[in-house]
């Protein structure tokens, strides 16, 4: 009896101890957000996540954020996951996609892109994390660990049709492979 009785004892404790230690007066919310130019004309929109406590306040960024000229045509799209950018788009004269870029943990893709909208370039990033092992002059083996980068480059003719291919890696191209151009069809 005295040993289940300190047992539910211990529990409740415990229990007020894990209470006590979160954050109840923790809030969060979403607020949305427009900002306009002089003229009322909407220069940008997009979300907020905003979190406080007793002690402050923080608001990020989040989700699809998107900007204006001030004749109304898109400027550009960022997209945010609380604060980190992952995606960004700019966009022409012609209301195309003239530029853009792509984060994620291991790689960013960035590409550029000819008036008329069709792919002009395109570097794709990507860090890979590998391990090594070496021994040092006592004998003992040491661990180290090494990001590789591979950058693969890719251009476009203006028609579309692949211009290059460049693969590098760690700044050393390892293998460019142009594409010649068809004129003509000799058949």
């Amino acid at each position: 009896m005295i040993h289940s009785t300190i047992r539910l004892v211990s529990l409740i404790i415990l229990c007020l101890l894990i209470y006590s230690c979160s954050d109840s007066n923790y809030k969060q919310e979403t607020q949305n957000y427009v900002l306009e130019y002089n003229t009322g004309q909407k220069y940008c929109e997009g979300n907020f996540i905003i979190y406080s406590n007793n002690e402050k306040t923080f608001r990020k960024r989040d989700g699809i954020w998107k900007f204006y000229e001030l004749n109304g045509e898109p400027m550009r799209i960022e997209e945010y996951n609380l604060d980190d950018l992952i995606s960004y788009k700019e966009f022409n004269e012609n209301g195309k996609v003239g530029m853009s870029q792509i984060w994620t943990s291991t790689s960013h893709n960035y590409s550029k892109y000819y008036y008329n909208g069709n792919l002009k370039y395109e570097e794709i990033t990507t860090l890979i994390s590998e391990d090594e092992y070496a021994e040092n002059y006592e004998g003992q083996t040491l661990h180290y660990e090494t990001e590789i980068e591979h950058i693969t480059i890719k251009e476009y003719h203006l028609n579309g049709q692949l211009k290059l291919i460049d693969k590098r890696h760690d700044g050393y191209s390892e293998e460019k492979i142009k594409f010649m151009t068809i004129k003509e069809t000799l058949f």
